[in-house]
């Protein structure tokens, strides 16, 4: 469904992270998240685009989603995160190529229809939760809203592990 996993696949707990490539928190969280999932070696990260924040959120979004077919999600991602300023689609491609992705493929790839529906069930996700805002983690059954640090992430990984009767 276009959301891309990181960390162990089999991890016993799983971070799912709604964010914006526009969202300035969630750039500054993204080296926690990643440091949290290789430090710990037994968490699952889901990323979620939750692009929320403008049409130029929505098109990065889709640039990353698109980027899996190529499997350079996370180059993706890591560069768009680094990137201050507007992510319109001429800055975007320029990103992309820099981060080593296909530009013609990805802008046809970015044409699927199927990444417009996959933001929607995000969309649907997060009202459910009750998450109206970027970032906002759910680790375990836990809504952590905000960015938050490495040590907070690994913190709440823990309270869950050790709170998992069914597990």
């Amino acid at each position: 469904d276009y959301s891309y996993v990181y960390g162990n696949p089999d991890g016993d707990i799983t971070i799912v992270e709604f964010f914006d490539y526009k969202c300035p928190y969630c750039k500054k969280a993204v080296g926690d998240i990643m440091a949290a999932a290789d430090e710990d070696g037994n968490v699952r990260v889901v990323f979620k685009e939750f692009p929320i924040l403008s049409d130029e959120s929505t098109l990065a979004a889709k640039a990353a989603m698109a980027a899996i077919s190529q499997n350079k999600y996370m180059e993706l991602h890591i560069a768009l995160m680094a990137t201050q300023g507007g992510l319109d689609e001429d800055r975007i491609m320029r990103v992309a190529e820099d981060a080593g992705l296909d530009v013609a493929r990805l802008r046809r790839d970015m044409q699927d229809p199927g990444l417009e529906a996959a933001i929607e069930r995000t969309h649907d996700l997060a009202r459910v939760i009750g998450i109206e805002g970027t970032p906002a983690f759910v680790i375990g059954n836990q809504l952590v809203p905000g960015a938050v640090s490495k040590e907070r992430l690994l913190e709440v990984v823990e309270q869950e592990r050790t709170s998992c009767v069914s597990c």
